[in-house]
Parts: C-alpha cells; sequence; structure tokens
C-alpha cells in the first residue's frame, strides 16, 4: 500500500465527514456514534465508526430491517443537492469505452446500450466512482482467489459491482494496484450473530479462540473443512454478552448490534427479536439436548458432546489451556434450551483496485498518471496491502469513498485540496 494515501485519508477524513453531517442535516438526516466496535485486550478497534439516519426513525434495529438509517439514509441527501446544484444524473446509462486524446489523455466517455450510445464530453477529466469488483469472479480469482472461499454476497444483492470500469481503466493504459493478492473484507454478515462463545467446525470440535473480530473470524471458518461453523452457547446468552458488551470487555460487528448507538447498551429484547427471525430462517437451530443439538447441526454427536465437554471444564477452571480465550469470555454450556447458529460469512468488498497516486489519478505500468482518468473508493487500489483487510480503524472503506470521493472532485475541477479541505493536525 502507499502510505501517502493512508494520511490523506488521516487528515483529511474529519473534514469530509462534517461536509456530509452538514449536507445530510438539510434534509433532515442525522449521524451518530456507533458502539459496534470490538474491544479486546491485544486488539481493540477505534470506536470512531458513524452512521446516518432519518429523522425520526426507529433505531431498534432487528435483523433485516434496516429502513432509513446508513447509505440509504445519506446517498438521496447528496441526490437532492446534485439537482439543486444543476448536475445531471442518468440512471441505467452504463458506460463502456473512456475516449482519449492523441496525448493519451481521457476527454471523455461513451455510454448507453446498443443503439443508443452516448458521447460525453468531459473537459477537466472523468472520475471512476463506480465502486469494487466483488461480482466479477474472474476479476476475484486473478487477483484474490481467497475471496472465492466467502459463502455469500448480500452486500451486493444487484450484483452491480462487475468491475466495468476498471476493465475500461486497463484497456486505456491503466493497471491494477501491483500486489496480486488483493485485500477482501469478509465478514459473517450473513449468518447469525457469533458472538465469542464456542465455535465448532463440521467435525464437532473446536479450532480457534473466538474471542477475534469478524474479519478473522471469517478467514479462519473459511478454512475448516467444507467451510463449515458454529457458534453454540445455552439459555443464559443475553445475559452472557449484555454484560460482556455492556461491561466493555467485548463486541464488535455481528458481535453487538447493528445501529446500536453510543451509550445505549445491548438491547436484550431486539436481540431475542432478531435470534427468533434467523431461527425461522434456519441459520439458528435450537435442542433441549446437546444430542439433538448436534444431530440438527449435522455434527457428530459423542465428539460434539466431548467438545462441550472440555469447553465447560475450561470455563469452570477459568483458564483456556487449548486456545487462551480470556477467561471472562469462557461461559459454560450447561443449561438447555441450547442454540447454534450457522456462521456464514459473506463478501462485502474487494478492496484492492486501479494503481492509483496520491493525485488520485489511475497509473500505468511504468507508475506514470493517465491524465483527465482519476479514481476514488472502492475503485481505487494502493490503500490496503495483500491479502487481509483490517478492522483495526472501523470504516475504512465507507470513510474512504466519502473522503478520497470528494478530494477526486475537488482536484479534477482544478481546485487546490489543501485550500478546499482542512486537514486534521495528528500529533
Amino acid at each position: 500500500m502507499d502510505e501517502r494515501l493512508l494520511w490523506m485519508f488521516a487528515r483529511k477524513c474529519g473534514d469530509c465527514m462534517d461536509w456530509a453531517i452538514d449536507i445530510a442535516g438539510k434534509h433532515d438526516t442525522n449521524v451518530t456514534l456507533w458502539e459496534g466496535y470490538y474491544k479486546g485486550p491485544t486488539y481493540t478497534e477505534f470506536p470512531v465508526t458513524h452512521f446516518f439516519y432519518n429523522k425520526n426513525i426507529n433505531l431498534d434495529y432487528t435483523y433485516g430491517n434496516s429502513e432509513g438509517i446508513g447509505n440509504v439514509a445519506l446517498m438521496p441527501c447528496f441526490e437532492e443537492e446534485l439537482k439543486k446544484a444543476g448536475v445531471t444524473l442518468m440512471y441505467r446509462t452504463p458506460a463502456v469505452q473512456f475516449i482519449q486524446d492523441a496525448n493519451k489523455r481521457v476527454t471523455g466517455l461513451i455510454a448507453g446500450r446498443p443503439n443508443n450510445y452516448t458521447q460525453i464530453n468531459a473537459a477537466k477529466g472523468v472520475i471512476i466512482a463506480t465502486g469494487c469488483y466483488g461480482s466479477n469472479e474472474e476479476m476475484r480469482k486473478a487477483f484474490a482467489p481467497y475471496s472465492l472461499h466467502a459463502d455469500a454476497q448480500i452486500y451486493f444483492p444487484t450484483k452491480s459491482n462487475t468491475g466495468d470500469a476498471h476493465i475500461m481503466a486497463m484497456q486505456a493504459g491503466g493497471v491494477m494496484q501491483k500486489n496480486d493478492n488483493h485485500a477482501a473484507t469478509v465478514h459473517l454478515e450473513a449468518g447469525a450473530g457469533s458472538y465469542g462463545f464456542l465455535h465448532v467446525n463440521a467435525n464437532g470440535e473446536r479450532f480457534m479462540n473466538e474471542d477475534v473480530n469478524t474479519q478473522s473470524k471469517s478467514c479462519s471458518k473459511e478454512l475448516q473443512p467444507h467451510g463449515i461453523a458454529w457458534t453454540v452457547y445455552d439459555s443464559n446468552w443475553t445475559q452472557d454478552v449484555k454484560k460482556q458488551v455492556d461491561g466493555n470487555l467485548a463486541g464488535g460487528l455481528f458481535y453487538g448490534q447493528m445501529w446500536q448507538p453510543w451509550g445505549n447498551g445491548w438491547n436484550v429484547e431486539i436481540e431475542k427479536a432478531s435470534q427468533a427471525q434467523h431461527i425461522k430462517d434456519g441459520k439458528v437451530v435450537v435442542a433441549d439436548t446437546l444430542d439433538e443439538l448436534a444431530q440438527k447441526m449435522g455434527v457428530p454427536v459423542e465428539a460434539f458432546k466431548a467438545t462441550v465437554t472440555r469447553y465447560n471444564e475450561l470455563a469452570a477452571k477459568g483458564h483456556d489451556d487449548d486456545f487462551g480465550k480470556r477467561p471472562e469470555l469462557l461461559t459454560p454450556i450447561q443449561k438447555g434450551p441450547f442454540y447454534a447458529g450457522r456462521l456464514v460469512s459473506t463478501l462485502l468488498a474487494m478492496s484492492g483496485g486501479l494503481h492509483t497516486d496520491p493525485g488520485l489519478h489511475v497509473l500505468d505500468k511504468n507508475d506514470k498518471p493517465i491524465e483527465g482518468l482519476y479514481v476514488c473508493g472502492a475503485a481505487a487500489g494502493d490503500y490496503f496491502g495483500s491479502g487481509d483487510y483490517p478492522t483495526i480503524c472501523p470504516g475504512m472503506n465507507h470513510g474512504r469513498a466519502l473522503t478520497f470521493g470528494r478530494l477526486a472532485g475537488v482536484m479534477a475541477a482544478g481546485g487546490d485540496i489543501d485550500k478546499t479541505v482542512k486537514s486534521m493536525e495528528i500529533k
């Protein structure tokens, strides 16, 4: 990765966030700080994630209900501001090719569909802001084969992130970032909540210290036999999780609660409602005995029971001899009914992209900028290193899309980002 890009984000993201908050406020859309960050003694995420929500929306999130919360609340605010500024928005008009002059400068593009193409001239430049290539399996196979292990892709149900603009940029002489194992954002979003309980694989065996963030859980799970894993807990689960989250011991994405505003605490009744929906959808199984639970999970009964027995012994001892999990998270599995949630990983985004410089130009194979062609957000590369997407600073994908989107606009228009966008002083 290019550390200059990280420093640009660090210095400029605050002012860009303030800019977005001001725009949202004009349209009765508010913002608040999210409390769902991972709290561990050796790996603690910075609690910096914010989310937007429509005025008077109910923030008591239940599984599958996020209307009016997140980007779906912010995007209409941007759309209205664009219209007020006289910007023409052309929906359902896919770009198909960049136009270049004799010096290879990008001067516009061709957009539309067969028999209905339009040439759009761009006096100052073209900005690629088309997101990642997560729905292009051929590109994923070429640039990030590990991402193919993910179970699902619910973040882009339309499968619209097909990498078209990446391909167009390469046809214009650009290249992808040079490391050939792009980072992938893979979380346990498609399955049941994982929490910090006992995790077992398809053999009914424990395989990890469960006290890690959701990205690490996803990567570990995908290496298990058949990519199968479960989180297992008993009837005391809500008391255990609330104590851990509210006590600032644990939490994080798909451990704490989605859209949990700072200071509200972990809502037991909301989580029970979410679990009920998970049970209805078959993502959580419930049984009165461990034998029956194992049968519903499809794991070997005796091996599973031996795993639970061993785990309970470690909990009673107060020391995890096998994997080193913190004793305060070693909650026993003793009182029925018993639950098992299927851990299903989903690809949120490919976090590698086009070779990019601090001017936010697309670069060619010789690291030279293609004049007139800018890139921002998930389409841009050189921001994350090889392989893994770090969660140490949540919001690094949406945050950089917001930040570099604004910076690219300023620079493409011929402006000076240091005069237009304030920098935070970092000590």
